[in-house]
Order: structure tokens, then C-alpha cells, then sequence
């Protein structure tokens, strides 16, 4: 047992003055980023919200035609708008956890849900997640007018909701 201890002591002297002997690169290497972005799936969409922790994460659908989803977005904005007046300006819970928005001109539907504990307001989700959503589906590459998801939203590294947007059935 003694001469195995000795013999890796010796190893690790060896070891450590070759690694010594190494010339440092000239110029020195550039400083590695200190946080590795989140890896998507084939058939996933990623959107990070700028500026926040806030990020979408989300499955590529069907198609939707550009006039349909704009008339969604623009339905769900001014209800929200609504909601918030309602209440005086005042920020408040969404009622059971869920928010569902159904536009029967495009049989369209958007709902948004509480996850893992969290609780979505009012304010939270025009400002955020509709906001965000429709930039989101905008603005990914990936998605390219395929507007039906469903998407998880993320602050930081929680699951704060979840959500979809589809053709009502």
C-alpha cells in the first residue's frame, strides 16, 4: 500500500512539471463565453425577450396565415387592454390560473396557464408573453409563418407558464 502511494506521488511530480514546461500560446487565447445558450431540438423555437431572463420556448406548428394570426394578436391586445381598465389600471391575478382568448371571426385560440407554482397577472401577460409571442413568432426564422404552437415560457431557468395558439376544434 506504502510503495503505491509513493509510486503516485512520484507520477504526479512527473506530470506536473512537464504540464510547467508548456509555453503559454502567444498571443494569449481569447476569454471563452461564460454561459453556453440553450440547445433547441430539430422541429423547436427558441426566444429569448431582450433585456430579461424572459425566454419562449416552443414547437414549430402548421401554417397560419399572416392576416389571421395579425387579427388574433390584435383581439387579444385590446381585450387585455379591457381587463386591465376594468380593474382601474391595477394589475391583478388571471382568474384561475388560466387566460383563454377565442376569436370565433378566425376560430382562432390563445390560452396561457400558471406552471410550476407561479402565477401570471393581467400586466404580466400583455406586457410579456402576448408581446413577446407575437415577436417571437415573427421575428424566429424557424417558424416561418407556421404561427400554431405551443410554447413554455421560462424566467431565467423556472417554467413560469405555458401556452398555445391554434385553430379552435
Amino acid at each position: 500500500m506504502r510503495l503505491s502511494s509513493l509510486a503516485l506521488t512520484a507520477i504526479l511530480c512527473i506530470s506536473s512539471t512537464q504540464s510547467a514546461s508548456i509555453p503559454s500560446p502567444n498571443p494569449p487565447l481569447p476569454a471563452l463565453p461564460i454561459t453556453i445558450s440553450p440547445r433547441v431540438r430539430p422541429g423547436e423555437w427558441d426566444y429569448p425577450i431582450q433585456d430579461t431572463a424572459i425566454r419562449l420556448l416552443g414547437t414549430i406548428g402548421s401554417a397560419v396565415a399572416s392576416s389571421v394570426f395579425a387579427s388574433i394578436c390584435a383581439a387579444t391586445s385590446q381585450f387585455l387592454n379591457r381587463a386591465i381598465d376594468a380593474q382601474g389600471g391595477e394589475d391583478a391575478l388571471i382568474p384561475n390560473g388560466m387566460f383563454i382568448y377565442q376569436e370565433f371571426q378566425t376560430h382562432m385560440v390563445i390560452q396561457l396557464r400558471n406552471a410550476n407554482n407561479h402565477q401570471l397577472t393581467w400586466k404580466v401577460v400583455k406586457a410579456t408573453v402576448v408581446k413577446a409571442t407575437v415577436n417571437a413568432l415573427t421575428k424566429v426564422p424557424e417558424l416561418e409563418r407556421r404561427y400554431q404552437t405551443d410554447f413554455k415560457i421560462f424566467d431565467g431557468a423556472n417554467q413560469v407558464g405555458t401556452g398555445f395558439l391554434t385553430y379552435m376544434s
